[in-house]
């Protein structure tokens, strides 16, 4: 027809609404699918992008099925440590627990509940390989924990906190300036409570994105989502794409991530 002529001479850009699948075919070179408040693009006519969803689908319910293996193994061993009526596994079973205790009280205190995914899933998160669950010490003494979610070259550091009893004296620092060489020749990077004056406790933001600018952290610039939280991204070695950081809560999360709001507002 002639207006498929036209818009396949056309050299601009055109966005395209139709249900009529031929005539997507024979117009589209790029196909955009809105799901769960995200938007997915792919190379092609439709017909080629039913293909590709379809390819990309599977993999996702593959990785998913092999994590859910992983969990369930992992949830075996613990179980096992249990069964065994042995005073070494009883011991290292009621170490892991006290630890993580102590852990979950510093957690549920450090941040708002509105910021913190249910330290269950953090827990079985810490299972995955890419996954790193760190409890912070200085000899017998407990700091606090970092745990970071890694994905191709990026490092998100999801949650940190120190002890209130050794806040102050450098610790916090410390870590991340500890974490700064582990994750060297990579792009780390981190959320902070969005600096805005509108906020009661505005100093406080202040204060906060202060000390990560002394562990070497900058303001890239860019704004995050996740849930209703709107967050100021910091970070070490380049910006991180919304695409990024979506494919790095997938791997740490699995599909049903696709359920929550998570975005990087300023790509």
């Amino acid at each position: 027809s002639w207006l498929e002529e036209y818009l396949q001479g056309y050299r601009g850009a055109v966005l395209v609404i139709s249900h009529d699948r031929y005539f997507l075919d024979h117009v589209c070179g790029r196909m955009a699918e809105l799901i769960l408040g995200t938007v997915e693009t792919y190379t092609g006519n439709y017909t080629e992008y039913l293909e590709k969803r379809a390819e990309v689908y599977e993999a996702r319910m593959k990785a998913w099925q092999m994590q859910q293996k992983e969990i369930a193994r992992q949830e075996a061993v613990i179980a096992m440590y249990r069964r065994f009526n042995r005073e070494k596994s009883i011991r290292l079973a009621r170490s892991r627990e006290k630890r993580l205790e102590k852990i979950e009280r510093l957690y549920n205190t450090a941040f708002p509940s509105d910021e913190r995914a249910p330290f269950r899933i953090l827990v079985r998160g810490a299972k995955k390989p890419n996954v790193n669950f760190f409890s912070c010490r200085d000899g017998d003494k407990w700091i606090g924990f970092l745990y970071t979610v890694n994905y191709l070259d990026i490092s998100y550091v999801f949650y940190f906190a120190v002890d209130d009893d050794q806040r102050g004296k450098g610790y916090g620092t410390a870590i991340l300036k500890a974490a700064r060489k582990k994750y060297g020749g990579r792009r780390l990077f981190l959320a902070i409570e969005e600096v805005e004056k509108k906020y009661e406790n505005y100093q406080q933001r202040v204060n906060r994105l202060r000390f990560y600018e002394r562990a070497g952290f900058v303001r890239t610039g860019q704004k995050m989502q996740e849930a209703n939280v709107i967050y100021d991204l910091m970070g070490i070695g380049g910006r991180v794409s919304n695409e990024e950081y979506r494919k790095l809560m997938i791997s740490f999360g699995g599909l049903r991530m696709l359920l929550f709001t998570f975005k990087i507002l300023d790509d």
